[in-house]
């Protein structure tokens, strides 16, 4: 089990990265209008600070 476990891990981390606003476009069916403001806020902050801000190894 172990080595089927690490065998998923290595094929997922192999797979390049989404996109972060990703995580908005393609989860939702429909929008909320909260949802929108979430997205729009992330992109604001995403646009000031880039990866550097998000993504951590």
């Amino acid at each position: 089990m172990k080595d089927q476990v690490a065998e998923a891990i290595k094929a997922a981390e192999a797979e390049p990265r989404p996109e972060p606003d990703e995580m908005f476009t393609h989860v939702f069916a429909e929008m909320t209008p909260e949802i929108e403001a979430q997205a729009e806020a992330f992109a604001e902050l995403y646009a000031e600070y880039g990866d550097e801000g998000f993504l951590r190894e």
